[in-house]
């Protein structure tokens, strides 16, 4: 099977990060060749890392400082 690598800005969506990182646990569940790459701050990463354990030790997390914020 081809693996899939799938970009997420965890910053990005309504209600993110979460919406965004539990969609992703589901995909991983449905999608074993699925490998997301994740963007997040810092601080982010942080808040969620060990509480998604599950998704951030599977996936490679990019740290990124720079985003743009929903209220602009």
């Amino acid at each position: 099977m081809n693996k899939i690598i799938v970009n997420l800005d965890l910053h990005g969506g309504d209600f993110a990060p979460l919406s965004v990182i539990e969609g992703a646990r589901i995909a991983l569940a449905k999608h074993s060749n699925l490998v997301f790459r994740l963007h997040a701050d810092q601080p982010t990463y942080n808040l969620y890392s060990k509480k998604y354990s599950d998704v951030f030790e599977k996936n490679e997390w990019i740290e990124c400082e720079n985003f743009i914020p929903p209220e602009m």
